[in-house]
């Protein structure tokens, strides 16, 4: 499980984000959650701010939702994982008759 969650994180944070270019109708990246790369929208020759701000915004925006789901991710891991790892170490429990012991009246 945690193998899993690892994974998912790291696809969360290294897949590249995704937005409109200038006189582009496809899908231009930004970087990823990680690194900022607004190269496409710094130098547009008729564009000035019109392009950069918008490209800068929507980009810190999509940066901040993939981090916050890799935060999201990393602690259902850490919760589903500390669970199951209580599971599977708890001891069994006793029945009152089977105990031995000073406790249970038994030689020392």
């Amino acid at each position: 499980m945690a193998v899993l969650g690892t994974i998912v994180v790291a696809i969360l944070l290294l897949v590249p984000i995704h937005t409109r270019a200038p006189g582009d109708h496809e899908d231009m990246s930004c970087g990823n959650a990680l690194f900022l790369d607004l190269g496409p929208w710094r130098y547009v020759p008729d564009g000035g701010d019109r392009y950069y701000e918008p490209a800068y915004r929507h980009c810190t925006a999509q940066r901040v939702d993939r981090v916050v789901q890799a935060v999201v991710v990393l602690s259902a891991t850490v919760l589903v994982t500390t669970v199951l790892g209580a599971r599977t170490r708890r001891p069994e429990r006793q029945v009152a008759g089977d105990r031995t012991g000073p406790a249970a009246g038994g030689s020392a």
